[in-house]
């Protein structure tokens, strides 16, 4: 198998270091790369080095049942995230899939996904997860915000059978957003999904009413949590982790 000098096999199209450690792609499967801190939404994105800025962007490029993959390069830093310009992104596709190509740190992962800087906090989640099949791997989502009176999700997952692996999950990110109700950090409403080894939620922010980490409804059956972390930082007894 030849490795070219912009780091992607021959076959594939998949960064020679990845965080899964089985294939994802299709047979007739298109890679796409995102790179914020050195990217462009107008460039082609099929290439590290003419990467998009923006998951959104990609995202759009992508085609239903696939097995198209986005990878999110970062720099290390802040300045390596994705700060989408319009939220939700609506995942609606099946067996499509996103992995982030950073230090696989559990708790803030520079290969990280929000609003844009300055962009009003929304009652919408940064992601909604309404496809089937696909896999969100190395990851931090994060509705960063502190407008008061809304009650912000990170994502939400209404799609079946998705894998959420190493993905830190944010959408109580400020006060404000604390004291909101229906506030959560994850909302699931479809089946079998499969979470492992998340850190879902901080421990960063006083929540001081009845919202959750984790919002299972209508169902949600057959939810799996696996060696995934739930903290947070409650001074109301109502404040709850999954329900």
């Amino acid at each position: 198998m030849t490795t070219y000098q912009d780091q992607i096999f021959q076959f594939g199209g998949a960064p020679i270091s990845g965080v899964l450690n089985f294939p994802i792609m299709g047979g007739s499967a298109v890679t796409y790369f995102v790179d914020p801190a050195a990217g462009a939404d107008t460039n082609g994105g099929k290439k590290p080095r003419n990467a998009f800025d923006t998951v959104g962007k990609a995202y759009s490029k992508t085609t239903d049942k696939r097995g198209d993959v986005i990878y999110l390069l970062n720099d290390g830093n802040t300045s390596g995230t994705s700060r989408e310009a319009t939220i939700p992104i609506t995942w609606s596709n099946d067996n499509t899939h996103l992995i982030g190509c950073a230090a696989p740190a559990m708790i803030s992962q520079r290969s990280r996904i929000t609003p844009a800087s300055g962009a009003a906090l929304t009652a919408n989640p940064v992601i909604t997860v309404s496809g089937h099949s696909n896999v969100f791997s190395n990851l931090q989502i994060g509705h960063w915000g502190e407008t008061d009176s809304i009650a912000s999700r990170g994502v939400d997952v209404t799609g079946n059978r998705n894998y959420f692996h190493n993905c830190h999950i944010i959408g109580i990110t400020h006060a404000n957003v604390g004291d909101e109700a229906t506030a959560a950090d994850l909302k699931i409403t479809g089946e079998e999904n499969l979470f492992e080894n998340c850190y879902i939620g901080v421990d960063t922010v006083a929540r001081s009413t009845t919202n959750a980490n984790v919002e299972l409804t209508s169902g949600a059956t057959r939810t799996i949590f696996r060696h995934c972390f739930f903290p947070a930082f409650a001074d109301n007894a109502g404040a709850s982790k999954p329900t």
